[in-house]
Parts: C-alpha cells; structure tokens; sequence
C-alpha cells in the first residue's frame, strides 16, 4: 500500500511538473503565435528570408512536411537511478499546411499515442500545437518565413530542416525521435 501511494505520488509530482514546464499547450495555430508572442516559457520566434519564390517554397514545405512529419515516434528516455531503465512513449506528429498568394501555413500537432497515456483535460484531435511556420511573399524571388515554436526537442531541429526545404540545400527529414 505505501509503494502504491508513493508511486501515485511520484507520478503526480513528476506530472505537475512536466506541465509547469510547458505551460498551457495550445489547442489551436492561433494560440500558438500568442503563446511566443507573449513571450511565454519554452516557445519562441524564428524569422529568415530564402531567395526563392513564395510558390516553390510552397511547394516543397507541404511535400517534405507530408514525406517527413506524418509519423508516429517511440522516444526512450533513460531513467536514472541503480537500475539502468528507460521510459518508452509513442508520439504521433501530424503536418497540415494550408496555401494561397499571401500566405502558405505549416501546423505540426503531436500527441501521445502510447498504451496506458493518460491526457490531462481534453486534447485536440491531432496533439497540441507545437509548430506554427507561415511562409509570406517577400518579393518576386523572395520568401519570408516566421516560426512559432516549441524550444524543447525536436522542434528547433524541425525548423532548421524547413529553412533547409526552404532555400533549397538540403530534402533530409529531422529527426523527430530527439
């Protein structure tokens, strides 16, 4: 009964925890850019500009994204202590990009996808909104890019490969797993 009640315990502060790291996770694209926006812990801002045209850059983003961030993950993370263990989860990522003349937009949504994963309060569909890339016009060969995102693993990474997409030297996928 005591080892129940200390596991109980652990699990909760170790939870609480985690979150208070993270903050509120944003339900929607919107939210996300408010999240940087308000300078909240975390997340943060990334703006370039590539010397291509807003339609190529189009083009390849949604591509990539469909090839490289539609998966599902296992992510082991060593647990420390005299046993060597680790914890294993599954992450599910989910791309979506949207188009037009103005504006073309990169969403990334991951969520646990694990056996036994409880979600604290409702999740969207899809996962929380980790990544929130909008690609503008920047003139006739030109392409400014901003991303709001998420500073934890893999996000950062996610973001170097699209400006790689992007300006066109280099198709590899980041690695989600990190």
């Amino acid at each position: 009964m005591r080892f129940t009640i200390a596991v109980f315990a652990t699990s909760t502060v170790m939870l609480t925890g985690c979150m208070g790291m993270l903050g509120t996770l944003p339900e929607t694209p919107e939210l996300m850019v408010q999240r940087v926006e308000n300078a909240e812990s975390n997340s943060t801002k990334t703006e370039f500009e590539v010397g291509r045209p807003h339609n190529t850059v189009s083009e390849v983003l949604e591509r990539k994204s469909q090839e490289c961030l539609n998966r599902r993950v296992t992510i082991r993370t060593p647990v420390p202590g005299l046993i060597p263990s680790s914890n294993t989860r599954v992450e599910a990522f989910t791309s979506k990009v949207t188009r037009s003349e103005e504006q073309t937009r990169l969403t990334l949504q991951q969520k646990a996808d694990s056996v036994g994963t409880v979600n604290v309060g409702p999740t969207p569909p899809d996962g929380w909104y980790y990544l929130v890339l909008d690609a503008y016009p920047a003139g006739k060969e030109k392409t400014r890019i901003v991303a709001y995102h998420m500073t934890v693993s893999p996000y950062p990474s996610v973001v170097d490969a699209a400006r790689q997409w992007a300006d066109g030297t280099s198709t590899g996928c980041p690695d989600l797993s990190e």
